[in-house]
């Protein structure tokens, strides 16, 4: 069984709380959005063994603050930078999934020479080019008005349109 320690850091405008376990190479584990470090921790317990951890919760997910304006990849970013600032992480593995493999890269561009690696699972990467400002725009309207929805429904009607809409998830990602 993995021993995780549990950690806020104080960016200046919210706390993001962040778990740790292991040591060695330090690894960053970013989720994706409507999720929380939570959905790493099977990944987590066996790198543990091996390596550092830092398992995040991003701004208004998990056990962070959450804000009632809307949060751009660059606060996710600087959150990444406050967190290896404030706990002396030196050169990590950044890990990022969907939001999180967004932040890892935007991250390693700002940062490169702070950060040994990084592995994007499933980024949600963008033909920006081939956008209007107005198509970019609709896009992250929608993004939003679904988050809005699911933040307006009961947690267990949330989880039921998630197993509709991903029956091939296991129960804990739920």
């Amino acid at each position: 069984m993995t021993a995780w320690q549990s950690l806020f850091v104080d960016t200046g405008d919210v706390r993001v709380h962040v778990q740790r376990a292991g040591h060695g190479q330090p690894v960053i584990m970013l989720h994706g959005m409507t999720d929380s470090g939570e959905c790493w921790k099977p990944f987590a317990n066996l790198l543990a063994s091996h390596y550092a951890v830092y398992v995040v919760d991003a701004r208004g997910h998990g056990k962070s603050t959450h804000q009632h304006n809307r949060v751009a990849h660059v606060d996710h970013v600087e959150d990444v930078r406050s967190i290896m600032d404030q706990l002396h992480i030196v050169s990590p593995i950044i890990v990022g999934h969907s939001m999180g493999a967004m932040v890892a890269y935007i991250a390693a561009c700002s940062y490169a020479t702070r950060i040994r690696a990084v592995v994007l699972e499933d980024p949600r990467f963008r033909p920006i080019t081939l956008e209007t400002d107005a198509q970019r725009e609709a896009a992250r309207q929608h993004v939003w008005q679904w988050i809005d929805e699911l933040q307006a429904m009961p947690l267990d009607a949330v989880i039921r349109r998630c197993i509709n809409e991903n029956p091939t998830w296991q129960a804990a990602e739920l």
